[in-house]
């Protein structure tokens, strides 16, 4: 499916309260899709006209509000290995459709941050003020503050000469060129691993 096809199927189910907040009082139920000759899609309404290039502008923002990094088309080795992956996510959907029809409830990985946000030492959030924060915000929040832990985690191990002592050795671990490890101001972004061919 193309990726505009898959954001429209997407985008019209949602009700003009659930897309407000990024499209106002857009009615995406009422928009019509259309394909021209060179067979780009587009979204019309109207005078309104969501295109091509409307839609990357749109998609781009929601994945840089939410940190989630333009995935990448998986490599595979052979088509064995391209079919064994995708069974394996099969299989993966396939389970949890069935949790849902059975009724079971899964956690949500959204109130697993919030509650992580607040729950963590040093922190200054509550269940309120967390609420009060914009989802970039959120997230900028969310992964800073695992970002400082894994950094802290990894100085207390080198300096108790337990975590990576061979990959510095020789060489003070704040002249090495690369410093991820220590390094809690470095971006947030991480790159996110595919099974599709999703743009």
């Amino acid at each position: 499916m193309h990726p505009f096809c898959f954001f429209y199927t997407q985008i019209s189910n949602l009700s003009v309260e659930e897309s407000s907040v990024l499209f106002g009082d857009l009615d995406f139920s009422k928009f019509e899709l259309f394909q021209d000759v060179n067979e780009n899609f587009s979204l019309k309404q109207g005078d309104i006209l969501i295109d091509n290039l409307s839609y990357e502008v749109i998609s781009d923002f929601v994945r840089k509000i939410n940190y989630i990094s333009l995935a990448e088309k998986p490599k595979y080795g052979t088509p064995h290995s391209k079919k064994y992956r995708l069974s394996i996510e099969l299989d993966k959907m396939k389970a949890d459709i069935r949790t849902a029809k059975n009724g079971e409830k899964t956690e949500s990985a959204l109130l697993l941050s919030i509650s992580g946000l607040v729950n963590s030492l040093g922190g200054n959030y509550t269940y309120d003020n967390v609420m009060d924060l914009k989802i970039s915000q959120f997230y900028d929040a969310v992964l800073r503050k695992r970002r400082i832990k894994h950094s802290e985690e990894f100085l207390t191990g080198y300096y108790a000469g337990s975590a990576c002592a061979n990959a510095y050795s020789g060489k003070s671990i704040m002249e090495d060129k690369n410093q991820d490890d220590i390094n809690w101001l470095g971006g947030l972004l991480v790159k996110q691993k595919s099974i599709g061919n999703v743009k």
